[in-house]
């Protein structure tokens, strides 16, 4: 059988909310659990050893079945992509010119700030694979304050920019992920401030205070 090439039509991954995926101008199709598994876990550690992926996938069978199940996973993805998905032996890592939300959060939410909206994999259950469902509880968190980073970095940059109303509107969206987060908060504040309105200022400080003693007492 001929070797699949990286094609020159760029692959697009979505691996929040629904986790789909997306060839050039084809439309989207949705991911299985397990491929969208796969995808997630060399999205965000960007290489894993194969034998390693082999066992968390299917933890139930001996290490050659886990094996040939991965690489008839990695072969199907390949033949529904028309071009290679994931490349690699022993490491596994995903095919150079495939894009993907976790690649650079920051970018995508400066073309668009309502972007990214929605958890890692979301709805996805991994029962079955125990050793995957904890990593995918870290990489949940560490994705969300992954995008909050972003968040807060894009309205700093857009305030240098004397752009206060879209820096306005993007710290107002962390502020609504990140509810008990005083610096998101603070710079909310700051930024009414700036833009000259003191009353909405006061509002944040006061919803924020009220939030903190109701779930904290503090």
């Amino acid at each position: 059988m001929a070797r699949l090439a990286v094609a020159t039509s760029p692959l697009v991954l979505s691996l929040l909310r629904q986790p789909a995926w997306r060839v050039g101008a084809q439309p989207e199709l949705a991911l299985r659990r397990k491929d969208a598994a796969l995808l997630a876990l060399l999205a965000l550690e960007g290489a894993c050893s194969r034998d390693v992926l082999a066992h968390m996938l299917w933890p139930d069978v001996d290490v050659a079945k886990a094996r040939a199940s991965l690489r008839q996973r990695r072969d199907r993805l390949a033949r529904g992509a028309g071009m290679a998905v994931i490349e690699g032996e022993a490491t596994l890592q995903l095919a150079v010119g495939g894009d993907h939300e976790v690649r650079d959060p920051e970018a995508h939410l400066a073309r668009d700030a309502a972007a990214l909206q929605g958890e890692l994999l979301d709805g996805l259950v991994f029962d079955d694979c125990p050793e995957y469902a904890r990593w995918l509880d870290g990489a949940r968190e560490r994705w969300r304050l992954m995008r909050a980073q972003a968040l807060g970095r894009l309205a700093s940059r857009l305030q240098e920019q004397g752009s206060l109303d879209r820096a306005i509107a993007v710290a107002q969206r962390l502020c609504v992920e990140e509810p008990l987060s005083e610096h998101a908060h603070r710079q909310l504040m700051e930024l009414h401030y700036a833009h000259g309105d003191l009353g909405a200022a006061l509002q944040v400080y006061q919803r924020l205070a009220a939030r903190l003693e109701a779930e904290l007492g503090e």
